[in-house]
């Protein structure tokens, strides 16, 4: 985000709907810092329990409430990434998508700026597609 968190708090990375990592996303994160902040992961099942998140998972269980929850993450300057379809056109900022076997991205540019976060000019260049109202 453009301003920055409190030094103490947590990175906070929230799984809302069916979590398809399971454990291993515990692991992965384990003993992790990010800007000197103990990276944790929370499993969410309401909108309403994301205060306090910086990376929200979206679960593709969660796709007939997706205008809600996106709603909610807006609140605050949080990355929303999924890998459900169309992801990123009906207003979320990273959708994960297969192709070629391979996992690759796309960006909603223009929704991570409403939310006050700033992708990396490296991070924009690697994803297959970028959506952003100013390129048009």
């Amino acid at each position: 985000p453009k301003s920055e968190p409190a030094p103490d708090r947590p990175f906070v990375i929230a799984i809302l709907g069916t979590d398809p990592f399971g454990a291993s996303q515990d692991e992965i994160v384990r003993g992790n810092r990010i800007d000197n902040r103990p990276v944790v992961v929370r499993r969410v099942s309401r909108p309403s329990d994301l205060d306090g998140c910086e990376v929200l998972y979206v679960s593709p269980s969660e796709e007939a409430r997706l205008d809600s929850i996106l709603a909610a993450a807006a609140k605050a300057p949080m990355l929303t990434v999924s890998d459900m379809p169309r992801f990123v056109e009906r207003g979320g900022m990273i959708g994960l998508v297969v192709a070629n076997r391979r996992v690759q991205f796309e960006v909603n540019a223009e929704a991570a700026e409403r939310a006050g976060l700033v992708l990396g000019s490296q991070l924009m260049r690697l994803a297959r597609t970028v959506v952003d109202a100013k390129v048009r």
